[in-house]
């Protein structure tokens, strides 16, 4: 399952916000440093997010993530981005 919070913008003018974004752009993280995190609730195990994500989460919000990603450089991977050809 997926949830946006687009505060109110339609999911369309979101999209479209990132039609110049050229993939040499991106710099793709992996949460938990790429590895899984189980929580045991009731008898019940969930995937979820290490005391390093939950930072990750807040560098993002205070705009923080350089510095963050700085100490945590094997979170980074290039793994989904692709080089666009040269014109």
């Amino acid at each position: 399952m997926l949830t946006l919070d687009l505060n109110g913008s339609d999911v369309t003018d979101w999209i479209f916000s990132f039609k110049n974004l050229r993939p040499a752009d991106l710099t793709m993280v992996q949460t938990n440093g790429g590895d899984y995190v189980s929580k045991d609730v009731d008898g019940k195990s969930y995937q979820v997010l290490s005391d390093d994500s939950l930072r990750l989460m807040q560098a993002l919000k205070t705009d923080q993530i350089a510095s963050f990603l700085a100490r945590h450089p094997t979170w980074i991977t290039n793994s989904g981005a692709t080089t666009a050809p040269a014109a």
